[in-house]
């Protein structure tokens, strides 16, 4: 019998049941891709398994959605690393080198301690878990023209001229995982419900993408811009992601490529935070870090909590 470890995340969160749930699973090497297709469908979570290192990487990762196998996950990521460092099996603040299907990326957690409050003569400690992760660089598809940003409007339920008059292209951007960014007017229009999933799905096929990552400015949050974001990828299985790290990294690499945030300029370095999960019960904080050199982006960083909320084992033949 083959017994596989998996665990439940809540990532860019330290609160349960919110931010972005996702599977971890261990042993993934005793797995096929397709048993590893039907665990992330038994869990119903976009999930992370965890497979040996190569080649001078520490571990390696896939992630599955319970219809496909996608190329990159930011929260499963985040979540992956978490659930190493909690039991032990990664070292904290030590630099990990992680393979995955989009190249080798850098990560590194810490866990920290603190007080939560007194009641009763009794003081809660509550644990935080905090993972960052370099992603690859964005590429940049080609602007959609205008005939072709009406279709996703209507997909949306959003009148068109909500998205023109952002001044701001629609096109497909990817830093491992390929979706199409809407910009929009405000966080109103982020917050409205899609008018159809089913036309979002085949939208998201004819452009290659995942699905449609809805954003707009929101506020400034301790001095860096915060903005407001919703995920829709019912073409791999989910109606709407909580909170997508890896659009989210891909998010900061647009701003920057568009001139909306500018980075610092001393040290290159342009910061920025994704509000994401309004739409629905789950809410979560994804703190992204664009690096330039000589105006030429050459890092991108996302930082996030993730919560342990379940874990038991798979018993397989």
């Amino acid at each position: 019998m083959r017994r596989i470890p998996f665990f439940v995340l809540n990532a860019f969160t330290d609160t349960a049941f919110s931010g972005n749930p996702a599977g971890v699973f261990l042993n993934a090497e005793q797995l096929t891709p397709d048993e590893m297709r039907q665990l992330a469908g038994e869990v119903s979570l976009e999930s992370a398994f965890v497979l040996p290192g190569n080649d001078g990487a520490d571990l390696s990762l896939r992630y599955f959605t319970g219809t496909a196998e996608i190329p990159f996950c930011g929260h499963a990521t985040v979540s992956a690393i978490a659930a190493l460092a909690k039991k032990k099996r990664v070292r904290q603040k030590k630099t990990l080198r992680v393979r995955t299907p989009v190249g080798v990326l850098e990560s590194r957690v810490e866990i920290s301690h603190y007080e939560m409050g007194v009641a009763f003569n009794v003081t809660a400690i509550k644990e935080s878990i905090n993972v960052t992760v370099v992603q690859k660089l964005p590429e940049f598809g080609a602007a959609l023209p205008p005939e072709a940003i009406a279709e996703v409007a209507a997909a949306l339920g959003c009148a068109p001229e909500k998205i023109f008059e952002t001044g701001l292209p629609v096109q497909v951007v990817s830093t491992g995982s390929p979706f199409l960014f809407v910009p929009v007017l405000s966080p109103a229009e982020v917050e409205a419900a899609p008018g159809a999933l089913a036309e979002i799905a085949r939208l998201s096929r004819r452009w290659d993408a995942l699905g449609f990552y809805v954003f707009s400015y929101s506020h400034n949050r301790h001095g860096s811009p915060c903005y407001r974001s919703r995920c829709f990828a019912p073409a791999v299985g989910l109606d709407e992601d909580p909170v997508t790290g890896s659009a989210s990294g891909a998010l900061g690499g647009y701003l920057v490529q568009h001139r909306q945030i500018t980075p610092d300029s001393h040290s290159g370095i342009a910061r920025m935070v994704v509000s994401q999960g309004h739409g629905g019960s789950r809410y979560g904080l994804v703190d992204v870090l664009v690096e330039t050199q000589n105006e030429q982006m050459v890092r991108i960083v996302i930082d996030g909590s993730a919560l342990l909320i379940a874990e038991g084992m798979f018993t397989l033949p």
